[in-house]
């Protein structure tokens, strides 16, 4: 009835409920068991919201309300050891319930007007043409009843009047019960409740509602659904949505909730351009139609990340694509990008070898102002690729194989003797040239000067003035040995660099190989 299924279960002694709106995968979504009132139930028969077993076993009829699919409940019934003996099948016709009793060898009546305390009000006995009857069927005034016992079909006229047709200007009556169709030609007033079966109401025109409907089910056939009363905030309202008091609301945007106050355990997330880059856009056609679309295919996003994937009901199967997600990895990835187009800014790559372009003050002051890890990282590895020239630099070591330079202004350096490899400290103090051995961090007392401009000098006659000085080598103390400290981080960015242009010097190059690269504006 509807779009479920009712079976009476003689061995269980249970009426089960089963969901069969999918056919190809039905569903037991409730039941009634009962081992005295349900003992042997043989058959059922579904009027409206109730359920009519009859138990082989009990001897009896036992009405159950179904309205709730998930919680049916035993209401009334009768039970009758000599009338009902063996009760095999039962049929429904307006306020009667029809019962054939096997072991009775009978056909019996029982009013259901009172679904709580039906009655048995009559029947046939025949122990030569009703031998053990099985099944029973009502249409019209008359009952038809197989036998097991005489293998026979036998026709039980059950009286009333016999009217192919009558034509009635105005008709009084306690009970109207219509076994087929009923065509009422203007309005149907129904002044207390109506009571509609399982298999719903269909209607060619508009259901109105002036107060409160409950539906524990509503199916729409058509396309559309009208609620007028339901008004839009806006007019690219184009989301139904549902509250958790089930009220349904109209929103702009999908259903989901973004505010903090439903939401915990957050956590910065940065994947939006491996994401991106992953995703792979398609053009299709669509099946039912052949109509072309741009899109993503589901199982393809899936693999990429499961949050930007919509599954089947209660499955792992990727239904569609969650494409208004799909706009926070566009996000993370326009951020990401713009780190490294960052990177550009602190480094201006020369357009060749002789004419290398300098940063601007507002290209400095821009990238001063944005994350400096992508883009150090980006300097770091552009470094070998060609000249660059950076308006002002400051790092705690610099490490190069060759270094030119037009001017040095510092304050002392650090040299190593060619012949025997120690390492001395070279300043000046007082306009005297002082050479101190070990690196100039080892000198005791020592502490670094503020940065300032000793003066310019020239790298080319370094050389010849250090040898025109005479160099007095002071007495020091012993120093004591000074465990180095761990790189940090910009130590081993620099090393690693070294490495590569290392690299890149040993292998030869054609100059006209080498690539030119421009900073952006």
């Amino acid at each position: 009835s509807g779009k479920y299924a009712y079976v009476a279960n003689q061995s269980d002694n249970s009426l089960r409920i089963i969901d069969i709106s999918n056919p190809a995968s039905p569903i037991i979504v409730g039941g009634v068991k009962d081992n005295t009132n349900l003992a042997g139930a043989d058959s059922v028969y579904v009027s409206g919201k109730y359920a009519y077993v009859v138990n082989v076993s009990d001897d009896s009829l036992r009405i159950i309300d179904i309205s709730s699919s998930t919680a049916p409940a035993i209401i009334g019934g009768v039970k009758d050891a000599t009338n009902l003996n063996g009760a095999r099948s039962v049929y429904v016709s307006g306020k009667y319930a029809y019962v054939a009793s096997q072991d009775d060898n009978s056909l019996r009546i029982i009013d259901v007007s009172s679904s709580t305390n039906p009655s048995i009000i009559g029947g046939l006995k025949d122990n030569v043409n009703l031998i053990a009857p099985q099944s029973v069927y009502v249409s019209g005034k008359y009952a038809y009843v197989v036998n097991l016992g005489d293998h026979s079909l036998r026709i039980i006229d059950l009286g009333g009047i016999d009217a192919p047709s009558a034509n009635i200007g105005s008709l009084q009556s306690n009970n109207i019960s219509v076994t087929e169709n009923l065509t009422v030609g203007n309005n149907a007033y129904i002044t207390n409740g109506l009571n509609v079966g399982t298999a719903g109401i269909m209607t060619d025109g508009s259901l109105t509602a002036a107060g409160t409907t409950t539906l524990s089910g509503l199916v729409v056939s058509s396309s559309l659904v009208y609620m007028p009363a339901l008004v839009a905030p806006g007019a690219t309202s184009d989301y139904l949505c549902f509250d958790t008091g089930g009220k349904i609301t109209h929103q702009a945007g999908n259903c989901t909730v973004s505010s903090q106050r439903f939401k915990h355990d957050i956590v910065s997330w940065n994947n939006g351009l491996s994401t991106i880059l992953d995703l792979r856009p398609v053009t299709y056609k669509r099946n039912h139609d052949g109509v072309e679309e741009l899109g993503l295919i589901a199982e393809e996003v899936d693999l990429v990340d499961k949050h930007l994937v919509i599954y089947e009901p209660s499955s792992t199967t990727p239904r569609s694509v969650d494409y208004a997600r799909v706009v926070i990895p566009l996000i993370s990835a326009i951020q990401e990008q713009q780190q490294q187009i960052d990177g550009l800014l602190l480094v201006g790559v020369a357009v060749n070898s002789s004419t290398p372009r300098t940063m601007s003050e507002e290209e400095l002051l821009y990238a001063a102002n944005r994350p400096l890890a992508s883009a150090l990282t980006y300097l770091i590895n552009r470094l070998s690729d060609g000249a660059s020239v950076i308006k002002d630099f400051m790092a705690e070591r610099v490490t190069a194989v060759v270094g030119v330079f037009e001017r040095v202004k510092t304050n002392e350096m650090e040299m190593i003797d060619s012949v025997t490899g120690d390492t001395y400290c070279i300043r000046i103090a007082n306009g005297d040239w002082e050479k101190l051995p070990g690196s100039c961090d080892e000198q005791d007392g020592l502490t670094m000067p503020e940065p300032a401009v000793l003066g310019e000098v020239d790298a080319g006659g370094l050389d010849e003035e250090i040898n025109d000085e005479p160099i007095v080598e002071p007495e020091t103390e012993p120093v004591e040995e000074v465990t180095e400290p761990a790189p940090s981080f910009l130590d081993q960015l620099i090393d690693s660099v070294q490495e590569e242009i290392i690299d890149t010097e040993e292998a030869p190059q054609d100059p006209s190989d080498s690539a030119s690269i421009e900073t952006l504006p």
